[in-house]
C-alpha cells in the first residue's frame, strides 16, 4: 500500500504584493493590503497546505535565497 505523503495532493498558493519599489515612482500603495486580505480568504476556503506571502521590499536575489 502506498503511503499518504506520496499519493496526497498537496495545494499551495503564493501571494505577492510589493507596495514599495526602488523607484517610488513605481509604488503601488494597496498591494500590501490586498494579499493580507486575500491570505485571510483563501484560509477561510480551507483548501490550501501552504501560503506564502511576500509583501515587503524584495528583489530576485531575496526570492531565490529565501523562497
Amino acid at each position: 500500500m502506498t503511503p499518504d505523503y506520496v499519493t496526497k495532493k498537496m495545494n499551495y498558493a503564493i501571494l505577492i504584493g510589493v507596495s514599495e519599489y526602488e523607484n517610488a515612482k513605481n509604488n503601488l500603495p494597496g498591494c500590501r493590503n490586498d494579499t493580507f486580505v486575500v491570505e485571510e480568504v483563501l484560509k477561510a476556503c480551507g483548501k490550501y497546505d501552504d501560503i506564502l506571502v511576500l509583501n515587503t521590499k524584495i528583489n530576485r536575489n531575496y526570492t531565490l535565497e529565501y523562497c
